[in-house]
């Protein structure tokens, strides 16, 4: 029969004979009567499962194949396009205090660890419009890194590492800091940026994670040419080594395109339509100004090989949610090369 705790949660009475046991459904725990607790194994997470964390599109490596690193090239847009009316990454300010609607771009690994924990690591760059920073509840304002001081006042990526059930994601140190900028007035990158991620467990050493990033910037060719043509100009690198626990066995790769969104603000169906968005972000394709395939992303398999992130080691790709707010732009190789949308309008 069924029941009620004072905090709300409903529970669950089972019949056994030396004791009672409760079983809460909001965190899978089985208690007895004298106050000792069971806990299951973790379940695993199924395709386009509703996360609570905004809408994405994940891409995994295959079911049954052992991955341990992944790399290649993701273009980054501008925020917005510098002569013509047109933007690609837009988050009003109206949506900070709300849904804090941040677009990711990450690879991940997860995995079950020598001590039988579930691990799952992500590493790679994160959306800030200027101005936004860290929210303080009590002045209602937002603030840089330092209580009080005033956040940075110009669009950028952060670079981090975050490990499941840390509140934090670890900031990480390269030549160009902790984040790549476009500039106050946007023009050190008024074209966008092309970055390198490498990111998993470095061969031979399956106690670390690391993540590693180069970064180039778009600017026009001078003299200017009709039509303009670009360059790529280098902005640095970026290199961070963390601990973590061996695995004991398989290990999954993933790459994700999200759009996070604060998690008690996104209700019942995991996402809110805010009005945010972010379009023409591409994988192994830079899809704006100056056309042109990047390198692909890829697989390392132990013990040896790097593989191409094509669908003969990579699961189906995910949608969440499914349809009317993800979509894809050609040219398109599934699994590998892409250029992706979130539109939130």
């Amino acid at each position: 029969m069924g029941g009620d705790v004072a905090d709300g949660r409903s529970i669950m009475l089972i019949a056994s004979p030396t004791s009672s046991l409760w079983f809460l459904p909001t965190t899978g725990e089985v208690i007895t009567a004298d106050g000792r607790y069971f806990m299951p194994t973790t379940l695993q997470i199924q395709p386009g499962t509703n996360e609570r964390t905004g809408p994405y599109r994940r891409v995994k490596s295959g079911e049954g194949i052992t991955s341990t690193q992944a790399l290649g090239e993701f273009y980054l847009p501008p925020a917005r396009h510098p002569s013509a009316n047109v933007s690609y990454i837009h988050l009003p300010d109206s949506t900070w205090e709300g849904t804090r609607d941040t677009p990711h771009v990450y690879f991940g690994i997860e995995y079950t660890a020598t001590n039988r924990q579930q691990v799952s690591i992500e590493g790679g760059l994160a959306f800030h419009p200027a101005h936004r920073g860290v929210f303080n509840l009590v002045t209602r304002r937002e603030e840089g890194g330092t209580p009080g001081s005033a956040p940075p006042n110009y669009d950028r990526w952060n670079v981090f590492i975050k490990f499941s059930g840390r509140r934090e994601a670890i900031a990480v140190a390269g030549t160009f800091g902790d984040h790549l900028s476009y500039g106050v007035n946007r023009q050190d990158a008024p074209y966008g940026f092309v970055v390198w991620i490498m990111f998993g467990l470095p061969s031979g050493n399956n106690k670390l994670v690391a993540l590693h990033v180069h970064a180039w910037r778009y600017l026009l060719e001078e003299p200017t040419t009709d039509p303009p043509s670009y360059k790529r100009v280098g902005v640095g690198c970026a290199y961070k080594m963390e601990p973590t626990e061996a695995p004991a066995g398989a290990s999954r790769m993933r790459r994700v395109i999200a759009m996070t969104q604060r998690q008690n603000s996104t209700g019942q169906a995991g996402w809110a339509r805010s009005g945010t968005f972010l379009l023409k972000l591409g994988v192994s394709r830079t899809p704006l100004f100056t056309p042109k395939d990047l390198q692909p992303i890829s697989l390392f398999v132990p013990p040896s090989t790097w593989q191409v992130w094509r669908s003969g080691v990579s699961a189906v790709p995910e949608h969440f949610p499914a349809t009317g707010v993800i979509s894809l732009e050609q040219p398109v190789v599934p699994y590998y090369r892409a250029v992706v949308n979130i539109d939130l309008r």
